[in-house]
């Protein structure tokens, strides 16, 4: 991620981010540092101990920054960037593109899914029992031809 990209997308989730003048931490966490803490536990593993370390904060700590930014991009940014086709022309427009790169007819983007396992919820624990014999959330996404994605649900 670029500079550039980091300080656009912390100007767009500031208004949700930004920490509370009542708050004890307010001057230290500030919506650049939620950021920076949510993408780096986001980078591979998602280790709150680690993420911790990293930025010197409690475990608690990063694991409420990372749920209120995560939150804060799929509410704002993702509308603004992850949205299929909203009508016949775009549908057709990114139907050709995948038969030009592809050379498959009729078809304007590749759905794939994975499972995401978590920790049981306390609440309707077995809803999300998978069948691959642990607790998951459902996660399904649809790629244009550029692999961008354009669709995302998490169930």
């Amino acid at each position: 991620m670029t500079k550039g990209c980091f300080l656009e997308l912390a100007a767009i989730i500031d208004t949700v981010v930004s920490p509370q003048p009542n708050c004890p931490n307010y001057r230290f966490l500030t919506t650049h540092k939620k950021l920076a803490i949510t993408i780096y536990y986001l980078k591979d593993t998602g280790s709150f101990w680690m993420t911790a370390n990293v930025f010197g904060i409690h475990q608690c700590i990063v694991s409420k920054t990372v749920k209120v930014v995560c939150d804060a991009i799929n509410n704002i940014v993702g509308p603004i960037y992850i949205h299929l086709p909203k009508n016949k022309e775009d549908m057709t427009k990114l139907a050709s593109q995948f038969e030009v790169k592809f050379g498959m007819i009729q078809a304007f983007g590749c759905i794939d899914g994975t499972h995401v396992q978590i920790k049981r919820p306390i609440k309707n624990g077995l809803d999300y029992f998978s069948y691959k014999q642990y607790f998951s959330l459902n996660v399904q996404a649809v790629c244009d031809s550029k692999g961008y994605f354009i669709d995302v649900e998490c169930k």
